[in-house]
């Protein structure tokens, strides 16, 4: 009993009567689930292609940029040029 005077308050017995000001009616909920939907939707797509550019594109491919395979030389490292002059 204790649990339905918590629950249960004034503005409910108002509710039952239909004595609720216009401003505390519950609005069309499922329109409102509708929009949820639709928001969570676009959050997706969008999520999703948000960070997919021309450099994704190429990468999926095959392509790969040219300075991926491109091997630094350090620049104390004169085995390259006593190749070249030998």
């Amino acid at each position: 009993m204790t649990n339905i005077l918590k629950t249960y308050n004034f503005m409910d017995l108002l509710k039952d009567k239909n004595y609720v000001p216009e401003t505390d009616h519950v609005s069309n909920e499922l329109m409102h689930d509708i929009e949820k939907l639709f928001d969570q939707l676009t959050d997706i797509v969008t999520d999703n292609a948000a960070d997919y550019d021309f450099m994704g594109l190429l990468n999926d491919k095959g392509y790969v940029p040219a300075l991926d395979r491109w091997i630094p030389v350090a620049s104390n490292d004169n085995s390259v040029n006593l190749q070249a002059v030998s």
